[in-house]
């Protein structure tokens, strides 16, 4: 595991190394439905969404074609201050990677027949999750097209007297590559439609958007669309009509924070997570103004945060490869250094954390 430390202009980066229709919604009974169970319902299918698609994105290794570059971080609002990626499409020698790793489990020896070998468990794994209603293979694989991310918009000021005003400001969206745009959009209708939440489409920037409201609460509202016929969005709706703003190019990507991060972490890997840490110290900030009884910021501890946090996941073959990477601050060294407590690590370690400074 290595620490490393740059000049005050280049990122410090930490390592850690482990082996391996239009219609109000309404009631299955036709009756209006209630805030209580539209709430409910909305929970449930992102709940069903986020169950399968997730739980692909944690153990889906397939050894498909590869993408160099990030689909979907081309549609994250600009003005995101969170976003995390998960790259089951195995960028670069990724592939031969996860290969090399899934070799060392039982019943994974096999290279030739490792595809089939997790479309078994995948299969399983989703016709358990959702009662025997999905099936990976049949349902998911013939769209899904490797990408998976979720990103979160400006944090809403906190307030002690009014809650449900920041719930309605709260912004959050999942992005999901897809490789066949009409299958994609059956089955996420499908999925809210078994949920019971039904909506009204509207055209968005030449976007056809599915959009769902709360008859009581006209102001909280959520939408989905597939843009491009490349990306699924589902989010609140003004994150999903940012992400149509994007047309592909989102000015995140190409920001100073997401640029030095993914200049630093060299190499492809299987999962990317960034996170603006000034724009969530300014939240702090203004929720310790807003609550008399938080305690305040102190310039001490300001002087230590980072305008910027990044993380990576690699594989490596033999080991799962953490890095983070993270501005310099006012009081970290000047130079890199190889952190040396990993050379006196017994050779039966599973797991090593450390950091320097």
């Amino acid at each position: 595991m290595t620490d490393q430390e740059g000049p005050t202009t280049e990122p410090t980066q930490e390592t850690a190394a482990a082996p391996v229709p239009t219609q109000p919604i309404s009631s299955p009974s036709g009756e209006p439905a209630t805030p209580r169970s539209d709430r409910a319902r909305w929970l449930a299918a992102a709940g069903l969404i986020a169950l399968v698609v997730g739980a692909t994105a944690l153990i889906t290794l397939s050894l498909t074609a590869s993408a160099p570059t990030s689909k979907v971080l081309g549609y994250v609002p600009a003005d995101s201050t969170m976003y995390g990626e998960v790259r089951l499409d195995l960028p670069g020698d990724q592939r031969q990677k996860v290969g090399q790793f899934l070799a060392k489990f039982p019943g994974f020896a096999d290279q030739a027949a490792l595809e089939t070998k997790l479309d078994e468990v995948l299969d399983r794994l989703t016709s358990q999750s959702t009662n025997g209603t999905q099936h990976y293979t049949t349902d998911i694989k013939p769209w899904f097209d490797g990408q998976l991310a979720f990103s979160m918009g400006p944090i809403p000021d906190i307030s002690a007297t009014d809650p449900a005003s920041m719930a309605k400001r709260f912004r959050a969206l999942l992005l999901v590559s897809v490789k066949d745009e009409a299958l994609a959009k059956t089955w996420f209708s499908k999925a809210f439609s078994d949920a019971g939440v039904t909506g009204s489409t509207e055209t968005y920037n030449g976007t056809q958007l599915t959009l769902f409201s709360d008859p009581k609460v006209p102001d909280l509202k959520a939408g989905f669309g597939v843009i491009g016929g490349k990306v699924a969005v589902v989010g609140d709706a003004t994150s999903v009509k940012a992400a149509v703003d994007t047309n592909g190019a989102s000015a995140l990507a190409k920001s100073p924070g997401v640029t030095a991060a993914t200049s630093t972490l060299k190499g492809d890997d299987v999962g990317f997570f960034f996170i603006d840490m000034k724009a969530l110290m300014a939240a702090s900030i203004r929720m310790s103004s807003e609550f008399s009884s938080a305690p305040p910021v102190s310039d001490a501890l300001l002087a230590m945060m980072p305008e910027w946090m990044a993380m990576r996941m690699r594989v490596e073959g033999d080991s799962l490869l953490l890095d983070s990477v993270f501005p310099h601050t006012d009081l970290a060294p000047a130079d890199n250094h190889a952190n040396g407590v990993a050379a006196y690590a017994p050779a039966s370690t599973v797991a090593l954390f450390s950091g320097n400074d």
